[in-house]
């Protein structure tokens, strides 16, 4: 696979998230506030998804 992904001009990079979804949610707001067309994920993820109403409620399903 040699496959190349267009980011964009302006990257933002996100590290180790360790499943807090406060963190994860103002690491995808304030890049993208101040331009960024594209995110990496750098770290550690660590979400662990259970369908509850509070994960479904807080909209980060959609990342």
């Amino acid at each position: 696979m040699n496959d190349i992904v267009q980011l964009g001009d302006q990257v933002g990079l996100i590290g180790d998230v360790q499943g807090d979804t406060r963190f994860l949610h103002d690491a995808v707001v304030t890049p993208t506030s101040r331009g960024c067309n594209s995110l990496v994920q750098l770290g550690d993820f660590g979400m662990i998804w259970r369908g509850t109403r509070s994960e479904i409620q807080s909209g980060l399903w959609r990342l």
